[in-house]
């Protein structure tokens, strides 16, 4: 995403993302993976995705920016509830994705 950081959504049956997110954790192409936020949820936002990225373009840096606790886009500061908006903005404009 920005500043050489990933942010990533799982979605589905409690199991299965445990699953993911423990071969996330062996992947040694992720760096300090943390969970920002954990919720049941009634139904999947990303249902139909598979994976979607984000530029950190110019263009992009309005939405970024109008999440962002500070000066920079960092997750890591972000509260649950703004990182909930920032991917539902995703999922209702996906021109932000490429």
């Amino acid at each position: 995403m920005s500043n050489a950081i990933f942010l990533q959504c799982l979605e589905g049956e409690r199991l299965v993302v445990n699953s993911l997110y423990h071969r996330i954790l062996l992947d040694q192409r992720h760096h300090d993976p943390a969970i920002l936020d954990f919720e049941e949820i009634v139904c999947r936002q990303f249902g139909s995705w598979s994976m979607g990225l984000i530029h950190s373009a110019p263009d992009n840096q309005a939405l970024f920016l109008k999440y962002a606790a500070g000066p920079q886009f960092d997750p890591y500061e972000m509260r649950p509830n703004t990182l909930r908006a920032f991917f539902s903005e995703l999922v209702g404009n996906a021109r932000w994705l490429s």
